[in-house]
């Protein structure tokens, strides 16, 4: 799947004091720039145990609502749709193929600030007014190993039990049979 943020943070009118970092020691990519005088930073992060990938936005002072942006979770062949799961998840679903593999991806806002909003509209998610900004990435497949045994349920303690890969992929399934016994 592909991920399309839109920002509406800073002034558009160019961007100074641009720095990126990778920290080896942390797994952590750091990218900080200020947009006319909105000071912002994004940082990056892949957790193996969680099965997630972590993206941190931060922009302006606690308190300014100085981050606004829209996220789009889509992908250009072999998708059935993309469905709202609550207020602040989405869930792209669909099969890889005539004889692929079902799979799912969920993608969870959360907001911080007085002011801040997470909603969907359609397939993006919409976060306004806020000072900072987490998505969680998470995505799962119908497909198996030869082994069992090295499958295990991942420990999902830092993303809520709803973005599961495997719950998802299974509801991914189950969508796509409803879908296809209305088209027929």
């Amino acid at each position: 799947c592909e991920l399309f943020l839109q920002f509406q943070t800073g002034s558009g009118k160019g961007y100074t004091d641009y720095r990126r970092e990778l920290l080896l020691d942390s797994a952590l990519v750091r990218t900080m720039y200020t947009s006319g005088k909105v000071r912002c930073e994004w940082e990056y992060f892949a957790s193996a145990p969680d099965d997630c990938l972590v993206f941190h936005y931060k922009a302006g002072e606690a308190g300014q609502g100085a981050l606004s942006f829209d996220a789009l979770l889509t992908r250009e062949r072999f998708y059935t749709g993309v469905k709202k799961i609550s207020e602040d998840t989405i869930l792209l679903y669909g099969r890889s193929g005539d004889d692929g593999v079902y799979y799912a991806a969920l993608l969870r806002a959360q907001a911080v600030g007085e002011r801040a909003s997470v909603q969907v509209l359609g397939e993006n998610l919409v976060i306004e007014n806020a000072d900072e900004a987490v998505l969680f990435l998470t995505a799962g497949t119908t497909y198996r190993y030869v082994k069992d045994e090295l499958l295990t349920e991942p420990a999902l303690s830092a993303v809520p039990r709803h973005l599961e890969p495997e719950t998802a992929a299974r509801e991914a399934q189950t969508l796509e049979q409803e879908l296809t016994a209305q088209l027929d």
